[in-house]
């Protein structure tokens, strides 16, 4: 299983330390410009991915569900 944290500048996260704690799984950074955002959106083979400044607002049209909290 794979999973990573999608956003423009990552090099200060410390996710993929906080999921080695929480799990054996393998989690990633995938710094991404706008442009290549939709592209990784549709043919990434993650499980799953974390979105963070600026694209949280850009991934809402790939999603399948999403609360009207989030959306407001």
């Amino acid at each position: 299983m794979a999973y990573g944290l999608i956003g423009e500048k990552l090099s200060h996260s410390f996710s993929p330390l906080l999921h080695s704690m929480l799990g054996a799984y393998d989690y990633r950074l995938y710094p991404l410009a706008l442009d290549e955002l939709a592209p990784f959106i549709k043919g990434n083979a993650l499980e799953g991915f974390n979105v963070t400044i600026p694209y949280k607002e850009q991934v809402m049209p790939y999603l399948d569900d999403i609360t009207d909290k989030a959306r407001a």
